[in-house]
């Protein structure tokens, strides 16, 4: 059994409580600063009405989420999240999902989703819709041989007015490799250092956004 640690992190006038695991026995269970960066430059652009579409009563799915960090900060933003990772992965999204919402509370909730297959129709945004306004990612673009997947999903998930947002160390070339493939279909472009939060910002760590090119299909 995977020990556990507590982390809270102030989320405009909120804070969050998250549960993290402490043993590497599963990957995700752990924030890693590149999320930590994403989510304080939301917090700021979107307080400078700089999101657009505004988070706030907005639809949002995180891919690969680990510990639920980003998408539950989103959520706090006022977006609807769908938090997605991986069947092991599950139960440490569902605890982090009970811990800041309540029961009843449908603002965030937890899917299982491989990369490269179709998300289930019963957690699409809406019956009539099945792109989210924000695809959001942090670190998940160092394995190779998931990038093909990966394109698939994002561009399964978007229109071309959706916003993906992936943040990343810049410590691998694997992430040139991903820009590349993806650029069939996506415009992509670097966030502006001076956009990120003062505080919450390094020169090793990187966001860049991803909009979908108008009439694209991934065969």
């Amino acid at each position: 059994r995977s020990l556990l640690m507590q982390r809270e992190i102030e989320v405009g006038t909120d804070t969050i409580s998250i549960l993290q695991g402490q043993d590497g026995v599963y990957d995700g269970a752990t924030i890693f600063d590149a999320a930590l960066v994403l989510i304080h430059y939301l917090i700021k652009a979107q307080a400078n009405g700089k999101l657009s579409p505004s988070l706030d009563g907005g639809t949002a799915i995180d891919l690969g989420s680990g510990t639920g960090v980003v998408g539950i900060a989103a959520a706090k933003l006022g977006a609807k999240v769908t938090l997605s990772d991986l069947e092991e992965g599950q139960g440490l999204l569902e605890q982090n999902i009970a811990q800041n919402f309540k029961s009843e509370d449908e603002q965030c909730r937890a899917v299982t989703l491989k990369w490269g297959r179709p998300l289930d129709e019963k957690h699409y945004p809406s019956k009539d819709k099945k792109v989210y306004d924000y695809v959001l990612g942090s670190d998940i673009t160092y394995i190779l041989d998931s990038f093909e997947d990966l394109i698939i999903t994002l561009s399964d998930l978007t229109n071309p007015s959706s916003v993906v947002l992936i943040s990343h160390e810049l410590r691998k070339h694997e992430e040139t490799s991903f820009y590349k493939m993806a650029s069939q279909f996506f415009n992509i472009t670097r966030i502006p250092m001076d956009e990120l939060d003062e505080t919450y910002r390094s020169e090793d760590i990187a966001i860049f956004k991803l909009t979908k090119l108008q009439s694209t299909t991934h065969s």
